[in-house]
């Protein structure tokens, strides 16, 4: 399914310096700069995607008041967290964290 959309996908990024995706499915066929996951404690399904390329993530966002990731999981995360409220994804500090990355 995505397979076959990836050559339209491809042509549409050609020439792009900076491209935000949201997809986690994606990352079958695409190696990003920097893989940002986005965790959200009060959405009790966890993705199925979300959890086979968790290990890939460089740093995780969670969305929503400051505590544990999925508190039904047990999924360490050892790297980066950052935390911001629903709506305001790109906080200061994951921003800094970007620039840091993508060496801008």
């Amino acid at each position: 399914k995505l397979g076959t959309a990836m050559p339209a996908l491809h042509a549409a990024l050609d020439g792009a310096e900076y491209v935000i995706m949201e997809s986690n499915s994606v990352l079958e066929f695409l190696r990003p700069d920097v893989y940002l996951t986005v965790l959200d404690p009060a959405v009790e399904d966890f993705k199925v995607s979300a959890r086979r390329f968790l290990e890939q993530a460089d740093a995780a966002l969670v969305i929503g008041p400051i505590g544990p990731i999925n508190p039904s999981s047990d999924l360490p995360f050892p790297k980066p967290v950052f935390h911001a409220e629903r709506g305001v994804w790109l906080t200061p500090d994951v921003v800094c964290f970007l620039q840091q990355r993508l060496g801008i």
